[in-house]
């Protein structure tokens, strides 16, 4: 187990490195063998769990980033912004909840390529978002 920080915001993660000699799935008492390049497919990165947390951390420690975002991309004043949270996060786009005195507010905006990898998942947010954000 290996622990990492982020660099924008600090939270800690701790990271468990496997290196499995061979993968072996279940499924109604059958085996399958599983590849070990299948199994270490970077595309499978991003899977629900993954994209649940990141949602999940984005929301909790970054909704000042998300107002900003909201106020530059949607041409709304700073100010006017109460709260903003990410709804959806997915490898092609991401959806925006935002609420203003004048009511809320909901919007997709998509990435300009889809995200094959964690890493480029990232990268397309920060793009998309215009802020920089872990």
């Amino acid at each position: 187990i290996d622990t990492e920080r982020c660099y924008c915001c600090g939270e800690t993660r701790e990271c468990l490195i496997l290196l499995p000699e061979g993968i072996t799935l279940e499924r109604h008492e059958q085996q399958i063998p599983i590849s070990k390049s299948a199994f270490s497919d970077p595309s499978l990165q991003l899977n629900p769990g993954f994209m649940a947390r990141n949602l999940s951390h984005i929301n909790r420690a970054h909704e000042e980033e998300l107002r900003v975002s909201i106020s530059r991309i949607f041409s709304t004043e700073y100010e006017d912004i109460l709260a903003a949270q990410i709804v959806t996060l997915a490898v092609d786009s991401v959806e925006l909840d935002w609420v203003t005195h004048h009511g809320a507010n909901r919007e997709t905006v998509y990435f300009k390529r889809t995200a094959r990898t964690a890493d480029e998942l990232s990268d397309q947010l920060r793009l998309a978002l215009r802020v920089l954000i872990c």
